[in-house]
């Protein structure tokens, strides 16, 4: 079912939160990947331009935050935004993208969680 969801890297399962971050770390490096630069140029200038995802991840809420199952790179841009001061937005008649997004929240039929390392 899809629903809003407030999308803070602080509020990721810590592995989902690494991940966010190596890729924002590999783009900041300056020397990412060719697939890495343009999965993040093209989610960036989505995401700049319209304030939401070309299409809401698919996560699940676990005791120590949400696990992305597809969406990282998405997570990685919407955190990586919401560093850009409001000011530089306004300057581009833009609205800085919300941490409240659409996602499409997963769980299992019987409620139990998968074991994610």
């Amino acid at each position: 079912m899809v629903e809003g969801c407030h999308l803070d890297v602080d509020g990721l399962a810590p592995k989902a939160r690494a991940d966010a971050m190596d890729i924002r770390k590999e783009m900041e490096s300056g020397k990412p990947s060719t697939t890495t630069k343009r999965r993040w140029d093209n989610l960036f200038r989505y995401v700049l331009n319209d304030g939401s995802f070309p299409v809401a991840p698919f996560v699940m809420r676990r005791p120590e935050g949400l696990s992305p199952i597809d969406g990282t790179h998405r997570m990685a841009v919407l955190s990586g935004l919401r560093l850009i001061p409001e000011a530089n937005f306004a300057a581009k008649k833009l609205r800085k993208p919300a941490n409240e997004q659409q996602v499409w929240m997963g769980k299992h039929k019987d409620g139990e969680l998968p074991n994610v390392q």
